[in-house]
């Protein structure tokens, strides 16, 4: 016997098929019972249990439990005041009075057929200056993350940047885009979600495409990002120079911060400016350097931030467009999504 599905126990042969119509666009399948007396099992181990007003008087006798929804018709502004008593009696978390709270039913069903959530981390590379290497870093914390063992997505946060999956040589994987989530809204379900992104060299990415896309709402951006804490033992957002709204979504829900900085004077004097709006959005912000030729020492750099540096990208890791990422210190990446830095001195390349 599956009980792993929503229960919904009703006789109104019309409110059935609702439910049931919204359960199919959830990626549920519902288990539709007429007696409460002959579910018990169900009603106490069932992800989520929908009933009706009718149903209910028969419903007094069960355990009291959560995830319980009453579900009536009529406008969410006048609920009948009926219902609202009839919730109180057997327990009900929530009146959903159709078809005004439609979406909302959708997606508490859609949350039924998520795997546990993994509670991952966030981090967010950004470049103090253009051609930092901010992309090249995301890119190998999620490749390397992978490497260790753990589930990691790698996320591209410049809408005009060409496309990361280009970078990792997966531009013909087959699998969503940016362009397929932008008016998203919601819960998206992990599973659905981790199954619809392609992987490149072990991590799953989120990548824009060549073909031009409007930008990604807020409530997007927040819809994948809580996916991918819930789905993903790491998220690695690659995020542009300029704060925008998506931006400063990512920035202000991330772990840490990676700021990259060019080894070059004007680097590290952009990297101070950055640094005043950025402190605004995020706590835990930590800096790597991209070695330059004859550039500035790490260290000084560290002296005009007032920022221990984590570590360096060498001289010459340039993003390769065929997937192979250049050679970059395991302890720098490991370092970049680790939880406390308090207790480590500050790396070297």
């Amino acid at each position: 016997m599956n009980i792993a599905r929503p229960l919904l126990i009703s006789r109104d042969a019309e409110l059935i098929e609702e439910c049931a119509r919204l359960s199919a666009a959830s990626g549920m399948e519902l288990h539709v019972s007429e007696d409460p007396a002959a579910e018990r099992t169900r009603w106490a181990q069932a992800p989520l249990v929908l009933i009706d007003v009718e149903s209910s008087a028969d419903a007094d006798h069960l355990p009291r439990r959560s995830g319980v929804i009453l579900v009536t018709r009529g406008s969410g502004d006048s609920v009948d005041p009926t219902a609202w008593r009839v919730a109180v009696s057997i327990g009900a978390e929530h009146v959903a009075c159709l078809p005004d709270a439609e979406s909302w039913l959708i997606e508490r069903l859609t949350s039924c057929s998520d795997e546990p959530s993994r509670a991952g981390r966030l981090i967010a590379c950004v470049p103090a200056t253009g051609g930092a290497g901010a992309s090249t870093l995301a890119a190998a914390c999620a490749v390397q993350s992978a490497a260790d063992g753990r589930s990691s997505l790698l996320i591209d946060g410049d809408r005009l940047g060409g496309g990361i999956d280009i970078a990792l040589g997966g531009e013909n994987a087959v699998g969503v885009r940016w362009p397929e989530l932008v008016d998203t809204r919601g819960r998206l379900a992990t599973s659905a979600f981790r199954q619809a992104l392609p992987t490149m060299s072990g991590a799953a990415v989120l990548s824009w495409d060549r073909e031009g896309s409007p930008e990604a709402t807020p409530e997007s951006w927040n819809s994948v990002l809580d996916a991918g804490s819930r789905g993903f033992d790491l998220t690695v957002v690659d995020l542009p120079r300029d704060l925008g709204t998506a931006s400063a979504t990512v920035l202000s829900r991330a772990h840490a911060v990676v700021l990259v900085v060019s080894a070059r004077v004007r680097g590290a004097i952009a990297a101070a400016r950055y640094l005043e709006e950025l402190t605004a959005l995020a706590t835990d912000i930590r800096v790597v350097v991209r070695e330059r030729p004859h550039g500035v020492r790490p260290e000084a750099i560290g002296d005009i931030l007032g920022i221990p540096i984590l570590g360096s990208l060498p001289v010459g890791t340039p993003f390769v467009d065929d997937g192979q990422l250049p050679r970059i210190p395991e302890s720098v990446l490991r370092a970049c999504a680790e939880i406390d830095l308090s207790h480590r001195p500050a790396l070297a390349a």
